[in-house]
């Protein structure tokens, strides 16, 4: 028995160390256990620092979608009505700014009896702050944020602004109005904010449709200087027309900031809570899975991609053409509008070169300013018109259309006919100059390859800056000492515009935004 013990132990003794060492084995093999919690909270912070490059390896299959996808599933709901308005308060207040140099330079050529090209110089300083307002805020806002460049522009409008009305001095209101036009670039940001919240279906019609905030904003302060200026004078429609810049900052604390930013930028958070926002607003749910962003293995174009190849090229050089010729007809309009409705006609509207203002100029009286009312309603008709035949005749065909109607109305304008003719000559020119902003726009945007969409988009804006620089030279201070070569010049141009159309690579209607690297 003792020895049966012994045996007993003695094996037991043996084969101890062996399953000792075999659990031992098998238990360094075993995976270290899992702080979930732990994981998650690395995983936002790596997220947020390494953007979704990490979030593939992270979350491995599990199924993520993008803000594109996320928005897409929202819809147009009542969170875009809401952002869409506020924004619409800003296009109307932006109105306010521009629409009324023609009103002050009018007033200002006589009050302070300015030569005709100090009073030119009142609209272009404006113009060529907002040439480098948009280069400087567009390059911020893909830094430090849509919402904080568009808030700091619409609050360096306002401070202007305010600053304009009480100018003592002249150079006092070119510094002013250039600030203004400093801010009035900085503010276009407010697009890019706005058209990331849309979904994709709708973006086009939408941003179509925002443009009825901007003609709001022009009728509203054509009527409220001719109540204001006879009564009260230049300096209080300078006031007034600054405060609505006011009333945006105040609604943009209800405005979050592109979600599209904030995931480009490793802020995934805030992105999502945006997103979740937007979901309870229009009560619908995201996307199953976790928000991730996709970046494009497509190289970046750079500006010598819009001159690669010799159609690429042609339809560069084109489009510079054709934007500046929008720009410089409408804002050449505007102007001439005023001098027109001040004068009576073509006819009447030269002016001595060294006449004493008090004799020589003359303001817009009660009906000038319906007049100036009137023909800038057809703006609001061309909006429907664009919507409604963009689509069926075709972007290059609507662009034709417009340039050689605007053109023939506006060799009318040489007639010397009765107020009432030129009233609706210029009703039908201000409504095809208006459309042909938003063509050119959406041809712009579809005929460009994707890598190089951007930047031709930003050339054409540049170039089309350099029409409203330039076109008070010619509505202000040519019109006085040869109202026909004036008027003369504007047709020439759109005639041009049009012909030039005719050679524009193809037609985009229907086609799907192209990803290739040259045009056709």
């Amino acid at each position: 028995m003792e020895t049966s013990i012994t045996v007993e132990t003695s094996s037991s003794r043996q084969n101890q160390p062996y399953w000792e060492n075999k659990q031992k084995r098998m238990k360094d093999r075993r995976p270290p256990e899992t702080n979930f919690e732990e994981v998650e909270r690395n995983d936002f912070e790596a997220l947020d620092d390494q953007g979704s490059s990490s979030e593939e390896l992270l979350l491995g299959g599990e199924d993520t979608y993008t803000v594109e996808e996320a928005i897409d599933k929202c819809g147009f709901g009542l969170f875009q009505l809401k952002i869409s308005c506020i924004t619409g308060v800003l296009f109307m207040a932006d109105a306010f700014e521009i629409i009324i140099l023609s009103i002050l330079a009018d007033q200002l050529h006589c009050d302070w009896s300015l030569s005709l090209p100090k009073k030119a110089l009142i609209t272009t300083v404006v113009f060529v702050g907002y040439l480098i307002g948009a280069s400087t805020f567009g390059s911020w806002s893909d830094k430090y944020g849509r919402k904080n460049i568009v808030w700091i522009s619409s609050f360096w409008i306002f401070v202007f602004g305010i600053l304009s009305s009480f100018a003592p001095t002249l150079l006092w209101m070119y510094i002013a109005r250039f600030c203004v036009g400093v801010g009035l670039g900085g503010a276009a940001q407010v697009w890019p904010l706005y058209a990331e919240f849309l979904p994709s279906r709708s973006r086009g019609r939408t941003l179509g449709l925002m443009q009825i905030f901007w003609v709001i904003g022009v009728l509203t302060v054509v009527a409220m200087a001719a109540v204001v200026v006879p009564l009260y004078g230049w300096r209080v429609l300078l006031f007034l027309a600054a405060l609505p810049q006011l009333v945006f900052l105040i609604l943009m604390n209800f405005v979050p900031e592109s979600p599209m930013f904030d995931v480009v930028s490793g802020q995934r958070r805030n992105a999502e809570r945006t997103l979740r926002i937007v979901a309870k607003v229009n009560k619908k749910s995201l996307p199953h899975g976790r928000l991730t962003v996709k970046f494009s293995t497509e190289s970046r174009g750079t500006i010598s991609d819009l001159f690669k190849t010799w159609r690429t090229s042609i339809a560069s050089f084109l489009l510079f053409f054709i934007w500046f010729v929008t720009a410089f007809t409408y804002y050449g309009i505007v102007l001439l509008s005023t001098e027109l409705f001040s004068t009576g006609n073509i006819c009447e509207a030269q002016v001595e070169e060294h006449s004493d203002c008090a004799d020589s100029c003359q303001k817009l009286d009660a009906a000038g300013y319906l007049q100036l009312i009137a023909t800038s309603s057809s703006e609001l008709v061309s909006i429907f018109v664009v919507l409604t035949t963009i689509d069926i005749i075709g972007r290059k065909r609507s662009l034709m259309i417009f340039f050689s109607l605007a053109s023939v109305f506006i060799f009318l304008l040489n007639l010397c006919v009765d107020l009432r003719y030129i009233t609706i000559f210029v009703f039908v020119i201000r409504g095809f100059s208006s459309s042909l902003f938003t063509v050119i726009y959406i041809y712009t945007t579809e005929v460009y390859p994707t890598h190089i969409r951007s930047i031709g988009l930003g050339m054409c804006s540049s170039m089309a800056r350099f029409g409203p620089i330039t076109t008070p030279f010619f509505a202000q201070v040519l019109l006085a000492y040869s109202p026909r070569m004036t008027v003369s010049c504007y047709g020439i141009f759109t005639l041009l515009a049009a012909i030039g159309v005719l050679f524009l690579p193809y037609e985009t209607k229907g086609v799907k935004l192209k990803s290739a690297a040259t045009i056709g």
